[in-house]
């Protein structure tokens, strides 16, 4: 009972906010977590993770990352292989005999990127 009454740390109740306006932000936050945990969902069963996380699980069985994580990591890790481009297809013609794993996950990308 005590528990619902402290502020959680976000100090929403200082923050003097119009109700509307309180309301509009918690409904665009609540719609970001939404599409981060739903790109998480479709990845993790497109078996994506190995790209957006770490693979491996932690001793007692958990994965290292929760859903929205991955949403969230799916998500950048597609725009900053946008952004870096160029560089990365420069860096990928220094190995050519690892041509068959850059395609694997350019294959990854333009799945995640389909989803974004």
């Amino acid at each position: 009972m005590f528990r619902d009454c402290q502020s959680g740390g976000y100090n929403m109740e200082s923050t003097r906010v119009d109700s509307t306006r309180f309301l509009a932000l918690v409904l665009l936050i609540t719609f970001a977590y939404w599409l981060a945990t739903l790109g998480g969902h479709e990845w993790e069963a497109n078996h994506l993770v190995a790209y957006l996380g770490r693979s491996e699980k932690t001793p007692n069985n958990f994965p290292h990352h929760s859903i929205f994580g991955l949403g969230l990591s799916g998500y950048a890790w597609s725009q900053s292989l946008v952004f870096w481009q160029e560089e990365m297809l420069a860096l990928m013609a220094l190995k050519p005999h690892k041509a068959q794993n850059f395609r694997q996950g350019l294959n990854a990308l333009s799945l995640v990127q389909q989803s974004v």
